[in-house]
């Protein structure tokens, strides 16, 4: 790094990063929120710094992440993390933590971490050590060398799983998201108009993961990743003595259940849109 600039060049766009990591820029700042992909030529470490919300992810070479970096190591890349960073490995990439950063390490990363970073361990495939003062979080059987060490064991129930994830409950039902399209359907073709009950005709008793049931998640964007084309939200009263948990299942941030309440139309933040229809009482 000895002679290096201290002026970043500044880029809003995947094609603007390109061209820099082509002229040979060592010193960059993603000043926009976007998602870009980052290839580092061989013998080469580029210095990135990024706004909160831009997310870059690195499939090879060396990076070093400052400042609210969000960054995604894949393949064989190898990031320091500095500062305020985020960092989620996968593949076999390589991490080094410092400062203040945290990492999630996914598959066969390896991970260095020290000072007061944290870390987040996934998978008995991963590499890791620690100083004193890390704090490890161990998920899935993974295990690391030193730092202050904190096993994780998943929610089991439907009352473990809505603490973890910060669920709000009322009278035995969780507060839970549904994203639909803009007649309030599922791509399924269930209703959740707000205002109604909603039964799975198809319900299993929780048996399998997927299918057979309604689904929801803790958060309106949460439940956008398994509906893509979702263009609402409605928020759900859904009974606790009917939601099943898979711990060990391949989506284990989502639960299913026979029935919900569409209580009310929101945001993205959850925020209320229009009218809040009220549990009847008979359900509660």
């Amino acid at each position: 790094m000895t002679g290096m600039s201290d002026q970043f060049k500044e880029v809003h766009s995947q094609e603007e990063l390109d061209t820099a990591i082509a002229a040979g820029e060592l010193r960059i700042e993603i000043v926009k929120e976007i998602t870009v992909e980052l290839r580092v030529p061989r013998f080469v470490t580029v210095v990135i710094k990024a706004v909160s919300g831009a997310l870059v992810k690195v499939f090879e070479g060396s990076v070093e992440a400052w400042g609210s970096s969000s960054v995604v190591a894949r393949e064989s890349s190898r990031v320091v993390a500095r500062e305020s960073s985020s960092v989620e490995a996968w593949g076999s990439s390589r991490v080094v933590a410092r400062e203040s950063s945290r990492v999630v390490a996914r598959e066969s990363s390896s991970v260095e971490a020290y000072a007061a970073s944290a870390l987040s361990l996934f998978g008995i495939r991963v590499s890791a050590k620690a100083t004193a003062k890390v704090a490890v979080h161990l998920h899935d059987k993974s295990t690391c060398n030193g730092g202050v060490q904190i096993p994780v064991n998943r929610p089991q129930t439907p009352e473990e799983w809505c603490e973890w994830y910060g669920v709000e409950i009322h009278n035995g039902h969780a507060l839970l998201y549904k994203a639909v399209d803009n007649n309030f359907s599922s791509p399924y073709g269930a209703s959740y108009s707000p205002g109604t009950h909603t039964t799975a005709s198809d319900w299993d008793g929780g048996e399998v993961e997927c299918g057979r049931g309604l689904h929801f998640c803790s958060t309106p964007t949460g439940s956008k990743a398994f509906n893509d084309s979702a263009t609402k939200f409605i928020a759900c009263l859904v009974p606790l003595s009917e939601i099943a948990v898979h711990p060990n299942g391949s989506s284990p941030e989502k639960i299913k259940s026979k029935s919900c309440w569409n209580h009310y139309e929101c945001d993205q933040f959850g925020e209320l849109i229009g009218e809040k229809f009220p549990l009847p009482a008979d359900a509660k």
